[in-house]
């Protein structure tokens, strides 16, 4: 393994843009079967909360990618949107576990769709129906992978 040789342009390049930082926003339902939906502005609080952010931190977001796990024994259906339009449906998947595995599936957004910025929104971005097991309590998990930008204060 070995380093390439560059040539530097004569004068560096302004830096003008803040840079696009990538984080995994959890979620953890416990309880009965349920039906769950998550929206951008749900994942945005979530995220906020989960980095110990104040509420009123300005920042932009995209979603690039879905997992999700459901109890064992049990059953999870999720059903994935574009949160840029209200009522579209990109896919569903659904996954049944058994006495050893646990229910799960993955989706990795649409380029058009990851590509997407959100400041917030009340718009579905999944939603998730938890079916009843017989091998402890429910506990599903589900996993946004994002990327955020913070917002400069106005000048």
């Amino acid at each position: 393994m070995m380093g390439v040789a560059i040539k530097a342009r004569n004068d560096p390049p302004s830096i003008v843009l803040r840079p696009w930082y990538n984080i995994t926003v959890a979620f953890q339902a416990t309880g009965a079967a349920t039906t769950l939906t998550h929206t951008v502005t749900g994942v945005r609080t979530q995220m906020l909360t989960q980095l110990g952010l104040p509420a009123d931190t300005s920042f932009l977001m995209r979603f690039r990618e879905i997992r999700a796990w459901g109890a064992l024994g049990g059953s999870i259906t999720g059903t994935f949107h574009d949160p840029a339009t209200v009522g579209s449906v990109l896919t569903e998947l659904q996954d049944t576990g058994s006495a050893t595995n646990r229910p799960h599936f993955g989706y990795i957004l649409p380029s058009r769709v990851a590509m997407q910025t959100f400041a917030a929104s009340t718009n579905a971005l999944a939603e998730y129906e938890i079916g009843t097991n017989t091998i402890g309590s429910i506990t599903a998990e589900i996993r946004y992978v994002c990327q955020f930008r913070f917002i400069p204060p106005p000048a």
